[in-house]
């Protein structure tokens, strides 16, 4: 359909959650929540959701890590691992919390029903390559438990409240994932 009107939906579906700046750019992701809103419950589409992450991939290396557009001043960082069947390298980008010189992730899927395909790589291969602004390195994933993952993760409900939403709609416990440098 209409770019424009995709635009607007998308503008007016998540601005008052996410006052972010919004470009045309973004349509492939209205598009997406359109999806989500048409039938509650039913996967994200992931063809469209790989090629939204080309494009925010790209974005974030041709800038030094820093992205624009609706990602603009926000914490993201490139995770890249091994597929837990493939064996393919496959990198997605994620918002993380920084906790000291550690870098933390959620497995929300926006408070879908299942994990998110990267947190099943990881778990089956938990040495990873993280870039994080203009640098890169290796890092070795743990899951957060107990106490820890809940303090963790009320930081980020606090800096984002839309994880908070996230972990109310989720049938599942959100996945706290600690990324260390070795």
């Amino acid at each position: 359909g209409d770019g424009n009107a995709m635009l607007r939906f998308w503008q007016d579906f998540l601005t008052p959650h996410y006052p972010l700046p919004f470009r045309k750019g973004d349509v492939l992701c209205a598009i997406m929540a359109q999806d989500a809103l048409r039938e509650p419950g039913k996967e994200i589409n992931m063809a469209k959701n790989y090629d939204y992450n080309v494009g925010v991939i790209e974005d974030f290396r041709s800038n030094a890590g820093k992205p624009t557009g609706r990602f603009e001043g926000r914490p993201i960082l490139l995770l890249t691992m091994t597929g837990a069947k493939s064996g393919n390298q496959r990198t997605t980008p994620l918002m993380y919390l920084e906790d000291g010189d550690r870098c933390v992730v959620f497995a929300s899927k926006g408070g879908g029903p299942t994990n998110p395909d990267w947190y099943h790589n990881v778990v089956a291969h938990p040495t990873v390559t993280l870039e994080v602004g203009a640098e890169k390195f290796q890092a070795k994933a743990t899951l957060a438990t107990g106490e820890e993952r809940d303090a963790l993760f009320a930081r980020q409900v606090a800096a984002f409240p839309i994880f908070g939403e996230y972990e109310q709609k989720a049938p599942r416990t959100i996945p706290v994932v600690v990324f260390s440098r070795v």
